[in-house]
């Protein structure tokens, strides 16, 4: 794939069959669309999407979980809605999250229950958790201490 028309519309590409693996986010007004040869992995620095593009998804309501603060390691895209529940693979062990443009909250119990973390577009600390509170109790951060997540209101 050398090019791509979104039609208006954010997608992530993957490197990857099933939407697996590396990703970067395609969205309106991003440059480069007709030469793909100058966009890059999110992940994988060195290697652009033209020829490793396997799989594409749309970005509207995903977000991306990483065990790994600056999202290397484990992963996992999850759709948000009024609360989704993390994977067992995931509670208590994201460091990192790439939000795709979406306001979330963090929540630190299942079901979208207990303290939280509003995390939106432009908040500080999305690559590493360490620096991040819930709004309730600053003595403990988000980093390992998640497992649910919902969208903001509008």
């Amino acid at each position: 794939m050398s090019s791509i028309d979104t039609n208006g519309q954010c997608v992530l590409l993957w490197h990857k069959n099933r939407c697996k693996g590396y990703h970067t986010r395609i969205g309106p007004g991003t440059p480069y669309h007709n030469d793909l040869s100058q966009i890059f992995f999110d992940n994988k620095p060195d290697t652009n999407v033209d020829d490793n593009t396997r799989s594409i998804s749309s970005c509207d309501g995903y977000i991306l979980l990483y065990q790994d603060a600056n999202f290397p390691g484990t992963s996992q895209r999850i759709h948000v809605g009024p609360c989704a529940n993390f994977s067992n693979d995931m509670k208590n062990k994201v460091s990192s999250i790439n939000t795709l443009g979406e306001c979330v909250y963090l929540w630190s119990r299942s079901e979208c229950q207990g303290s939280y973390a509003r995390v939106a577009p432009g908040t500080r600390n999305h690559l590493n958790f360490d620096g991040m509170k819930f709004h309730d109790n600053n003595d403990r951060n988000l980093n390992d201490n998640t497992v649910s997540i919902s969208r903001c209101s509008s």
